[in-house]
């Protein structure tokens, strides 16, 4: 299970990353086929995605996240 602070770590990075790469919000909903208001309510803590679609924004992205055991 993901701790709450560790999800709100990863979207500080997917934002960060975003900003870096000079992504807008709308370019990203419209390559993950989602809608952008959906996609800013997930970024603002609004709403908590599945998983599938954190591995999809991740994987967008590029960015490496680790799994700890």
């Amino acid at each position: 299970m993901v701790r709450q602070t560790e999800w709100y770590e990863l979207l500080d990075t997917i934002v960060e990353v975003m900003q870096e790469k000079e992504i807008t919000q709308t370019q990203m909903a419209k390559d993950l086929e989602v809608r952008q208001p959906y996609l800013n309510r997930v970024l603002k803590r609004k709403n908590a995605p599945s998983v599938e679609f954190v591995f999809r924004v991740v994987n967008y992205l590029g960015i490496k996240i680790g799994v700890a055991k």
